[in-house]
């Protein structure tokens, strides 16, 4: 019986000693599992800030092809206000040459009837009448020429102005967008 006894508890022991084995593997896979999880936790997170990281990039993607949008709008209107400047410019030019060429036309007629004046030998209250009205007449050309002249000088400032804003802006939209590089960097 005893040798059954000790029989019964070298295979207790045996057994207990295999059941350590099996729970110590288990804790091994356990911790490797856990391990492996924890690895995985990482990974995952890496995956949804990357998934984050992305849906900024998209965003950030679409606010710069809408700035380059506007900006390709702001340099539309750019130019056409350049060539709209530089025509007034080229009319500005010819009507004050018009204008120029009117007054010493003017300047040389009135010469002209003086002198005619002078060979006849008019009176000098006739002369005197005569005189003064085509000067009165000239002057009053020359009078609304430069009322156009200042008309056109004030249009002018104006489109410089505007062309000076227009400029701001642009520059503006460049710098943001060169903001917006610099944060995406």
């Amino acid at each position: 019986m005893i040798s059954n006894k000790n029989m019964d508890l070298s295979l207790i022991k045996e057994k207990i000693i295999k059941t350590d084995e099996v729970i110590k593997l288990l804790l091994e896979k356990k911790q490797e599992n856990q391990k492996h999880q924890a690895k995985y936790q990482v990974l995952l997170n890496l995956y949804a800030k990357r998934c984050k990281d992305d849906k900024l990039i998209q965003e950030k993607v679409k606010v710069l092809e809408k700035t380059i949008e506007n900006h390709q709008s702001f340099t539309k209107k750019y130019r056409t206000l350049k060539l709209a400047y530089e025509e007034l410019e080229k009319t500005h030019g010819k009507y004050a040459n018009d204008i120029q060429i009117k007054y010493q036309s003017a300047n040389k007629q009135i010469e002209q009837l003086k002198a005619e004046l002078d060979n006849k030998l008019l009176s000098q209250e006739e002369c005197s009448k005569i005189c003064n009205a085509k000067v009165t007449k000239y002057e009053n050309k020359v009078s609304r020429l430069e009322e156009k002249q200042k008309t056109q000088n004030d249009l002018i400032k104006f489109l410089e102005k505007e062309n000076k804003t227009l400029i701001r802006k642009l520059k503006i939209a460049e710098q943001e967008q060169s903001m917006e590089k610099y944060k995406d960097q």
